[in-house]
C-alpha cells in the first residue's frame, strides 16, 4: 500500500513538471506586468528565420500575413543555432522576440541586455532601430564575444499590444550564430548597468585576488629559490589573470586593436595547462618526462603561430584541434604521479586530485557549451577560482608546516645542539687519536727514510746538489716533518780501476704513506747494492754492467709486490777523470743538459718502464761527456705537475713538459733559482725533488786540445801518404806527445792506425786501451778494441765489449751480429771445456 502511494506521488510530480515545460514551451506570448522591474526574456519562444524580412514590416507582419508568409523555427536564448547535417549554413539570420504589456509604462529610461551575440548586429524594437554593434560584411571579427545593452524608449514599446524584438545577426564562426551567453533581460536601465557592471566588477575580483596570490608567491621564490613551485605558481597566476581580463568586456575600453587582444587571450590560455602541469612536477619533485618537453614544443611553436599570424579562425582551429586535445596527454601524466603520491597518502596529492576533478568537470561542461553540444552557464571560472584558493592553501600549509618544524628546531635547538656538539667532541677526539696514531706511522716511515736520503757524495771533480719537497706535512710531537715518495742518492764506488760518483733520483707511485714506503724499498735495496760494491772487487766491472746488474736487481725486488709499487728512477754513474756519465732513465722525466745558457732535453723517447713494471722495453745505458761549464738537471714529475691559475674551482694544470726549460734558464742552472722560478709560475701539486751534477775537473780540456802549432804538425801527419812512410822517430814523437795530451783524438789515431797498418795488434790494442781510459764514449774505437780482442783470442774481454756496446745501442744491427757470433764461440769452448774435463775425470 506503502509503495503504490509513493509511486502515486512520483507519477503526479512527473505530469506536473512535464505539464509546466509544455506549457513553457507553447506558443504563448511572453507578458510582462511593467518594466519597473527587470525581466527575463530568455525562453524558448525565441524564434529564426533565414529568410530575408524588413524590419519595418515586424509589427504588421505580425497581426496580419508577416507570420504566415515567413517560416519561423523555434530557439531557446541563450544558446547557439544548430543545423542539421546537409542543411545550408547562412552567412546572416533574423530572430524575433514577442511580448505584450499589460499596463501602462511610467515614462523614463529602459534597456535591453542581449549579452554576447555572434558576431556582429543590428537590433530593432517594433520595427526601429534601437542598436548596432559591428560592420557588417568585414573580413575582420567585430564583437563576437561583446555584451550588448541598447536603450530604449517608453514610445517604442506598444501597451497591450505584442512588441517586437528583431534581431539582424551576422556569423563570423562558421559553427556559432545567434545570441550566445548570457540571460536577456528588459527594464529600467540604471538596474541593468548595475547588474552589467557587478558581473564586470566580480571579474575585477577575480583577478585581484589572483595577482595578490600571485604576488605572495612570487615573493616567497624571491626569498627560498630551491622552492621552484613558487614560481611556476606565480606565472601560473599571471596568465590567469591575463585570460579573465582579456575575457572581459573592460578590454573594449582600451586602444588596443580586437586582433592584438586575442592575441593575448590564445597565448595565455596556451601556457595555463603546461605551467599548471609543470608546477605539480616541482611540487611532487619529479623529473620532467621527455614526452612533456615535446609538448612544450609544440605549444611553444603554436604560441609563435599565434604572434605571427593575424587569421582568428585559425587561432580558433588551433585550439581546439590540438591545443585542448593535448590537455589530456598532459593532465594523464600528471594524474598518474598524483594518483601515486595519493596512494602513498600524500595529503598534497589527495587534494590536488579533489580540486582538479571538480575543475575538470567544469571546464568539459564549458568547452562543450562553447562547441554547441548543449546549453549551459558557464562556471569554470568559479571552479577554477576554488581550485587556485586549494593549491594556495597547500602551499600555505606547506609554509605553515615548514614554520612549525623551525618553531619545534628552536624549541629543542639548545638540547640538540649541545647533543650534536659532544657527539662532534666524541667524533673530534677519535680523529685526534687516529690523527695522532697516523702522524705517529708518519714519523717512523720518515725516521727510517731520512738517512736513506743522502748526498755522500766526496768527489772533487763532480759537485752533486739535491733539492727536496715532500707535499705531505704532517706534525709529531710539535716538530714538523715531511713524507712522500720522492728520493735522492749519491756516493762514490771504484769501479774498473776508476773513481765514479754514483747518483740516483726516484718517485714512487702513490702519495704519503704509500709513496715513501716504495721510496723506503728503494733505498735500502741501492744502499745495500752500494755496500756490497763497496766491498767486493770491481777492478774488471763496467759501467754499463754495473747499472744493468743495478736495474734487474732493483726490477726483480719491484716486480715481487704483483704491480702494487711502481717508481721511476734515473740511475747513473759520473767518471771522476774523464766527466763520462752513464745513466739509465726509467720512465722517468727527461734528463736536462743545461749548456751556454740554454736547457735541451737528453733523451728522445721512452727507452725503460718504472721499476715494477714488466720489461717492454730493451735496457738502454745512455752515454755523455761533461763539457766545460755543463750542468745536467735530473727531477721527479713534480717539476711539471704545477697548478697555474689562481682558481681553487677549476684547476688548469701545465700541460707544457718544456715548461721545465725554461724554469731551468731563468734559474740559471741554480737548484734555488730553478725552485723559485716553478714557484712564481704556479703551485706545487705533487713531491718535487731535483738533482743537480755539475763536472769540474779543468784539465780534461788542457790533456785534449792541442796549441796551434801541434794542432798543424799533427793534420800534416794525417796526410796518408806520409803517414804510411812514418818514421820510427815521428812515432816515439808523437808517443812523448801522447803522454802529454792523453786524450787528443788525432794524436790517439795515428798511432793506432800506424799500428794497426803494421800489424803490430798488441801495441795498437795497447794505445787503443789506454785511449779508451780517457774517452771510453767513443763507440768506434770501442768496437776497434772488441776486434782486436776477438783477433789476439781475448774472447772474454771482446765479449764484455760487445755486450757494453749492445748497452749503448741496442738497434745498431752490426753491433747484434757480432754479439751472436761471439756469443756462439764463447758457448763452443765452454762445451769443449766441460767435454775435456769429464773425460779426464774418466
Amino acid at each position: 500500500m506503502k509503495r503504490f502511494e509513493l509511486v502515486k506521488i512520483i507519477f503526479c510530480t512527473l505530469l506536473a513538471i512535464l505539464t509546466v515545460g509544455l506549457k513553457a514551451d507553447g506558443n504563448e506570448i511572453q507578458i510582462l506586468k511593467n518594466l519597473e522591474e527587470i525581466h527575463s526574456l530568455s525562453s524558448t519562444d525565441w524564434e529564426y528565420t533565414t529568410e530575408k524580412i524588413k524590419p519595418q514590416d515586424a509589427p504588421k507582419g505580425i497581426n496580419n500575413k508577416y507570420g504566415k508568409s515567413v517560416l519561423w523555427k523555434r530557439y531557446k536564448v541563450p544558446g547557439n543555432i544548430q543545423f542539421k547535417d546537409g542543411e545550408s549554413k547562412p552567412d546572416s539570420i533574423w530572430i524575433r522576440k514577442r511580448f505584450k504589456m499589460s499596463k501602462k509604462l511610467n515614462k523614463g529610461s529602459y534597456s535591453i541586455f542581449l549579452g554576447s551575440i555572434s558576431d556582429r548586429d543590428v537590433t530593432y524594437l517594433n520595427g526601429k532601430k534601437i542598436g548596432m554593434t559591428g560592420n557588417f560584411d568585414s573580413p575582420k571579427p567585430q564583437a563576437y564575444d561583446k555584451v550588448r545593452i541598447y536603450n530604449i524608449q517608453t514610445d517604442d514599446l506598444l501597451e497591450g499590444k505584442e512588441n517586437v524584438i528583431l534581431v539582424h545577426v551576422q556569423r563570423f564562426f562558421d559553427y556559432e550564430i545567434g545570441l550566445l551567453k548570457d540571460d536577456v533581460l528588459i527594464g529600467p536601465t540604471i538596474p541593468i548597468y548595475i547588474k552589467f557592471y557587478k558581473d564586470e566588477v566580480m571579474k575585477l575580483a577575480f583577478i585581484m585576488v589572483y595577482l595578490t596570490v600571485g604576488i605572495y608567491f612570487s615573493f616567497l621564490y624571491i626569498r627560498r629559490r630551491r622552492e621552484r613551485e613558487n614560481l611556476i605558481f606565480s606565472l601560473l597566476i599571471l596568465s590567469i589573470i591575463v585570460y579573465i581580463f582579456s575575457r572581459s568586456t573592460f578590454k573594449y575600453f582600451s586602444s588596443f586593436e580586437l586582433i592584438v587582444l586575442k592575441k593575448i587571450e590564445y597565448i595565455a590560455l596556451l601556457s595555463i595547462v603546461p605551467l599548471f602541469c609543470h608546477f605539480i612536477i616541482a611540487l611532487l619533485k619529479n623529473k620532467v618526462v621527455r614526452i612533456y618537453k615535446v609538448l612544450n614544443i609544440i605549444y611553444f611553436l603554436v604560441g609563435i603561430f599565434y604572434l605571427l599570424n593575424n587569421n582568428i579562425i585559425l587561432y580558433d582551429i588551433l585550439n581546439k584541434n590540438i591545443v585542448q586535445p593535448l590537455w589530456t596527454v598532459y593532465i594523464s601524466i600528471n594524474l598518474y604521479y598524483l594518483i601515486k603520491e595519493a596512494k602513498k597518502k600524500n595529503l598534497d596529492s589527495i587534494y590536488i586530485l579533489s580540486g582538479m576533478s571538480i575543475l575538470f568537470v567544469a571546464t568539459l561542461l564549458d568547452v562543450l557549451s562553447d562547441r554547441g553540444f548543449f546549453i549551459f552557464p558557464r562556471i569554470a571560472g568559479f571552479a577554477f577560482l576554488f581550485f587556485i584558493v586549494s593549491i594556495a592553501i597547500i602551499l600555505a600549509n606547506k609554509f605553515v608546516r615548514l614554520s612549525e618544524e623551525i618553531e619545534e628546531l628552536n624549541v629543542t635547538l639548545e638540547k640538540k645542539v649541545a647533543a650534536r656538539t659532544e657527539e662532534l667532541e666524541h667524533s673530534l677526539q677519535s680523529i685526534k687519536q687516529l690523527k695522532i696514531q697516523q702522524d705517529g706511522d708518519y714519523f717512523l716511515i720518515t725516521l727510517l727514510l731520512n738517512p736513506l736520503i743522502a748526498n755522500r757524495n766526496q768527489s772533487k771533480n763532480v759537485m752533486i746538489d739535491f733539492y727536496c719537497k715532500q707535499k705531505k706535512n704532517f706534525e709529531f710531537r710539535n716538530k714538523k716533518y715531511e713524507i712522500g715518495g720522492d728520493i735522492l742518492i749519491s756516493s762514490n764506488v771504484l769501479l774498473g780501476n776508476k773513481k765514479m760518483s754514483v747518483f740516483l733520483n726516484g718517485d714512487a707511485m702513490g702519495k704519503s704513506i704509500q709513496g715513501a714506503s716504495g721510496a723506503l724499498v728503494l733505498g735500502v735495496v741501492f744502499n745495500a747494492i752500494l755496500t756490497r760494491t763497496e766491498t767486493r772487487d770491481c777492478r774488471w766491472i763496467t759501467p754499463e754492467h754495473w747499472l744493468k746488474e743495478t736495474y734487474l736487481e732493483l726490477q726483480s725486488v719491484f716486480e715481487a709486490f704483483n704491480g702494487s709499487m711502481f717508481i721511476s728512477v734515473v740511475i747513473g754513474l759520473v767518471e771522476e777523470d774523464t766527466g763520462v756519465m752513464y745513466f739509465i732513465n726509467a720512465e722517468h722525466p727527461w734528463t736536462v743538459l743545461y749548456r751556454d745558457k740554454n736547457a735541451i732535453f737528453l733523451e728522445e723517447e721512452l727507452t725503460t718502464r718504472k721499476l715494477g713494471v714488466p720489461m717492454e722495453y730493451t735496457l738502454v745505458v745512455r752515454v755523455f761527456r761533461f763539457q766545460k761549464n755543463d750542468v745536467i738537471i735530473i727531477g721527479s714529475d713534480g717539476r711539471d705537475d704545477i697548478h697555474i691559475n689562481e682558481s681553487e674551482e677549476i684547476k688548469i694544470m701545465n700541460e707544457d713538459e718544456r715548461q721545465i726549460l725554461y724554469r731551468i734558464e731563468d734559474g740559471r742552472g741554480i737548484l734555488r733559482g730553478i725552485v723559485d722560478s716553478l714557484l712564481k709560475k704556479g703551485r706545487l701539486t705533487d713531491d718535487l725533488s731535483l738533482l743537480r751534477i755539475e763536472f769540474l775537473n779543468k784539465d780534461i780540456e788542457e790533456k785534449k786540445n792541442l796549441p796551434p802549432i801541434l794542432h798543424d804538425i799533427i793534420k800534416t801527419l794525417m796526410d796518408f801518404k806520409k803517414y804510411k812512410q812514418m818514421k820510427e822517430e815521428t812515432l816515439n814523437f808523437l808517443k812523448k806527445l801522447c803522454n802529454v795530451y792523453p786524450l787528443s783524438e788525432s794524436i790517439n789515431k795515428l798511432i793506432i792506425y800506424h799500428f794497426l797498418k803494421s800489424r803490430k795488434y798488441k801495441e795498437c790494442l795497447e794505445y787503443l786501451e789506454r785511449f779508451l781510459y780517457f774517452v771510453p764514449d767513443n763507440n768506434d774505437f770501442l768496437y776497434l778494441a772488441f776486434i782486436l780482442n776477438k783477433h789476439l783470442k781475448k774472447t772474454k774481454f771482446a765479449f764484455e765489449i760487445i755486450e757494453r756496446l749492445l748497452l749503448r745501442e741496442p738497434q745498431n744491427t752490426r753491433y747484434q751480429r757480432s754479439f751472436l757470433r761471439i756469443k756462439k764461440t764463447t758457448e763452443v769452448k765452454m762445451e769443449n771445456s766441460e767435454k775435456f774435463k769429464v773425460q779426464r775425470a774418466a
